[in-house]
C-alpha cells in the first residue's frame, strides 16, 4: 500500500513482526530493497524476538549473559551494541524468524 503525507512523500506500508503496520518513505525502500533489516531499529529486533520467543528460549538460542540473567531490553542493547559478534547472531536470527517465514519479503 503506498499513500502520501501531508508534504506530497510517498509512503510504504510495512507490516513488521508484531502486526504494526509501519510507515516508510519510498526512497528509503528504494535504497535497499534486498535488505532485511533495513528500518528495523536494534531495540525492535530484540523487542520481536523476546516477544516472540521469550527470554528463556531467546537465551537458549543465543547463549548470552543479557538474555539469560536477568533480561531487559535495555541491558541487552547495552550489550548488544558493544558486543558486535552477539549483534550479529540476534541479527541472523530475526531475518531467520520474520524475513525468510515471510517468503523473504521484507
Amino acid at each position: 500500500m503506498v499513500r502520501s503525507n501531508e508534504w506530497g512523500i510517498d509512503l510504504i506500508a510495512i507490516l513488521n513482526c508484531c502486526g504494526h503496520i509501519l510507515f516508510r518513505q519510498r526512497s528509503d525502500m528504494d535504497n535497499q530493497p534486498h535488505n532485511p533489516l533495513h528500518g528495523a531499529t536494534l531495540q525492535h529486533i530484540v523487542e520481536c524476538l523476546a516477544d516472540h520467543y521469550g527470554w528463556a528460549e531467546l537465551g537458549h538460542l543465543i547463549p548470552i549473559r543479557c538474555f539469560t540473567h536477568d533480561p531487559s531490553v535495555a541491558s541487552s542493547l547495552k550489550f548488544l551494541r558493544r558486543t558486535p559478534w552477539a549483534r550479529a547472531k540476534v541479527e541472523a536470527l530475526y531475518v531467520e524468524t520474520w524475513w525468510r517465514s515471510r517468503g523473504g519479503q521484507a
